[in-house]
């Protein structure tokens, strides 16, 4: 199997640890009307980002390389700021607990590097295809 096709499965995983973590947060608004990482308007936010995220990966395991590699980069870029700097600037304080705010960073940590690891993959094999043999 190639780099690609890990990385893509690799965002898969983020999209399904992210989905668990932001619907088990509507649950826990749902009950306590305490989200893990804010009130029900974030958490839809943030399940909507995934899916446009998510889109991207289906682009790629379509290979559709060319729209890949131009799109990728900007979810790794995006990925980054508001899933991973944002909780890590927010501090715990403004979360349900310090578990809640560890696993919003360490899963989008997660997505950025296998979002990374994609688009370095995508013009590697762009590279590869057009070397001379």
């Amino acid at each position: 199997m190639t780099t690609l096709k890990y990385a893509l499965y690799g965002q898969f995983i983020w999209f399904a640890l992210a989905s668990i973590y932001n619907g088990l947060s509507l649950v826990s608004l749902s009950h306590s009307g305490v989200g893990f990482a804010g009130d029900q308007a974030i958490t839809v936010s943030a399940m909507m980002a995934a899916l446009v995220f998510f889109a991207v990966t289906l682009i790629g395991l379509k290979n559709w390389l060319l729209a890949y590699r131009v799109l990728a980069p900007g979810v790794t870029i995006m990925l980054f700021l508001g899933g991973v700097l944002k909780h890590v600037s927010a501090g715990p304080v403004d979360y349900a607990s310090y578990l809640a705010w560890a696993l919003a960073i360490g899963i989008n940590v997660f997505g950025v590097v296998v979002y990374t690891l994609g688009s370095a993959a995508a013009f590697s094999a762009r590279l590869s295809s057009t070397s001379p043999q």
